[in-house]
């Protein structure tokens, strides 16, 4: 009985709500939170297979088919505001030196799946959206769409160490990795903090 009423599954993110793409299709409208988690998982598809060599501008033109691809036809209420947010993150992000550092780096792996044992009778699922290497040390970096400032960005980050932890630990046990850093990069402040 303690099993079944345990939850198995669980994921880096679980503490925090998670968009279900599902039900943006039947839902009569977007909210704002909504339209930022929306803005939120376009731009990790959009990053999920950018070439960070390229410049930043080249990342513009990738918007409007992304929101094709997940605003479904009857919300096109929101698009301009969606499709504003995505230029304003993508443009502050092109310019910080964390996209810079993402260029001058050795992209390892993007959107990295991992599963693992986790506490008792549990399973860790997640995504690590990128590893690199820099200057002989292995980074792994999580994207935040969060509307923080720069100032602001490293108390947010605290709010996530967690997720820094399971990551961290995924990539020792999954990959054999004993020494990886770790940073957040928010996007819309065009910031990292490591942790």
């Amino acid at each position: 009985q303690t099993v079944r009423a345990s939850t198995w599954h669980i994921t880096p993110s679980s503490v925090h709500e998670n968009l279900s793409l599902s039900d943006l299709h039947s839902a009569p409208g977007i909210r704002g939170r909504e339209a930022s988690r929306l803005v939120g998982v376009i731009g990790h598809y959009i990053l999920e297979g950018w070439d960070f060599a390229r410049t930043s501008d080249e990342l513009l033109p990738r918007i409007d088919p992304s929101i094709d691809r997940f605003l479904p036809p009857h919300l096109n209420e929101v698009r301009s505001k969606v499709a504003d947010s995505l230029t304003e993150m993508f443009r502050t992000f092109g310019a910080s030196e964390s996209y810079a550092r993402l260029r001058s780096a050795v992209i390892l792996g993007r959107e990295v799946p991992f599963v693992m044992p986790w506490g008792e009778r549990q399973v860790m699922e997640g995504v690590i959206d990128v590893i690199y290497r820099l200057d002989g040390k292995i980074w792994i970096a999580d994207y935040k769409t969060d509307r923080t400032t720069i100032s602001e960005a490293p108390a947010r980050a605290e709010l996530y160490a967690h997720q820094a932890a399971i990551y961290r630990e995924a990539v020792t046990r999954c990959l054999g990795l004993s020494q990886a850093s770790f940073q957040f990069l928010f996007l819309r402040a065009g910031v990292g903090v490591d942790l």
